[in-house]
Parts: structure tokens; sequence; C-alpha cells
């Protein structure tokens, strides 16, 4: 079952599946089609202005790539201003217009958008024909959903050469998909060491094209690792450094569990 979609501005491309999403962001008169994703958010119809929505349907009908791509985001989940005026009821078929007319005109987040659409609508056919689409232009969230359709179809060794590509591309949360396949011998040989490599690699702190979900996932699995002494010695000190920056906003179950048994603070040396 594939995520819930809601947009959400300020970041870059990303996967929709897996924790993530399409959106739009529009900043009048020029409008930047941006990625992201985050399955526990709630579908919302997205906000903006009277003004800046006639300014889109202006620029839209000059054929900019970039207005028509926003304005599929924005019609498939609806319009409305802040004070609740509504602008625009959802209209998948309109909203599949302007992003094939975006598509035309090479824009690879309306192929990515395409594909969201194609995936709730549980047309696998269709979502991998527009990923591949986006792939050839280069965008690195489209071989990361390749990966992820393969890994449903289940083909691993055809995901793990797609989150492979991904990574190539820049993907950072590719490289928790790696890792898990390398620790679970998936698609790939089992290789507890370059699991670790792909989990901090994920962790890169230079790098910004990762989910919040993505980065504590890499986290807990490293401390797994360390707990299981499959990369080393245990080292329960540094597991539960990386379960604590995991679990850091109190949403990660599993990190959690972890920690209510070894414990959120070392326990005091015992006196004799």
């Amino acid at each position: 079952m594939h995520p819930t979609f809601v947009g959400r501005s300020g970041d870059v491309a990303a996967p929709f599946r897996c924790a993530r999403i399409g959106v739009a962001a529009a900043s009048a008169p020029v409008f930047v089609a941006i990625l992201h994703a985050d399955e526990r958010m709630e579908r919302t119809m997205h906000q903006m202005t009277a003004q800046a929505w006639r300014v889109a349907l202006k620029a839209a009908n000059r054929d900019d790539a970039e207005s028509l791509c926003m304005l599929g985001y924005y019609v498939a989940d609806g319009v409305r201003t802040r004070a609740g005026r509504l602008l625009a009821t959802p209209d998948l078929p309109k909203a599949r217009e302007y992003l094939e007319r975006a598509a035309v005109l090479g824009s690879s987040s309306a192929l990515i958008k395409l594909a969201e659409l194609s995936s709730n609508a549980s047309d696998t056919k269709a979502e991998m024909r527009y990923l591949r689409k986006a792939l050839r232009l280069g965008d690195a969230s489209a071989a990361y959903n390749l990966g992820i359709c393969y890994r449903d179809l289940g083909c691993p060794r055809h995901a793990f050469q797609y989150y492979e590509r991904a990574a190539a591309l820049g993907e950072l949360g590719a490289h928790v998909q790696i890792g898990l396949c390398a620790m679970l011998g998936h698609g790939t040989a089992q290789d507890f060491e370059v699991a670790r490599k792909h989990f901090e690699l994920a962790l890169d702190p230079s790098g910004s094209n990762i989910t919040p979900r993505d980065r504590e996932d890499a986290q807990y699995w490293l401390a797994l690792l360390n707990l299981l002494a499959l990369v080393d010695r245990p080292q329960r000190q540094r597991a539960r450094s990386w379960l604590l920056r995991a679990d850091a906003d109190g949403d990660h179950v599993a990190a959690a569990a972890l920690l209510n048994v070894i414990g959120r603070k070392p326990k005091p040396a015992s006196r004799t």
C-alpha cells in the first residue's frame, strides 16, 4: 500500500514511494516544481493566493513547463486560499492534462507525478513507463522508485540495480535500500561491512536529498549492526547513540523499543 500524498514545499526532488511524494511550490511569477514526501502527513488541499493562481493559469496558457507541472500537482488535490476560498476542486483528469503537457515540454517532475497518479490507480505498467522516461532525463527519484517497483514485483536483483543508479545520481535515500539489501543478502551478496558503509553514506551531512524517515532508518540499522556485533564487537554505547538520533522526535517505534531494552542512558557503574 502506497503512502498518502500531500504537498509541502521547500525540499529537493525525492521519490514518492517509501515515505516520499511529489509536490510543487509556487512563487509568482516563476513556479518551480519541487518534490518531497512524508507518509505520516495527511492529505490536504493546497493553498495559494488568488492572484498567484491567476498568474499560474496565464503562464500555463503560454506552455510554460514549470507552471503546467505546478498546476498539475495542485489541481490533483485541489486549491484554496488561506481564508478558505476555493480556487479549484480536485480534478485528476485535468491534472493529468496539465502534467502530460509539461512532460512533453521536458519536465521530469511532471513525469514523476504522473507515475505517482498511476501508482495510486494500481497501474504499475504506466507507473514504470513514466518513471523510465523521467530516468532518461536524469531524475534520481525515478531510479529509486523503479527499484521500489521491482522490489514489489519480487525482482530483488533489478531493484538493487536501480537503487545503485539512484545513489549514483545523488539520491541519499537509496543508500538505505542498498544497505538493507547487503545486510539481508537480498538482490546482492550478503555483506555487513557494505551495509554499514551505505547506511553511513545515507547520513552524509553535506547531502540533503533524503527524507527525515530515511535518515532515522539509517541510524536505526547502524545501531542494530552494532548491537548484534555484525560489524564489530558489541558496541552498546555507539548503538544507543544511533538509536537516540533515530528516535529524536519520538516517532521511531522500533528504535524506541530497543532503547527500552538497553536504556536511554548508560547504567551507572556499580559500587563495590
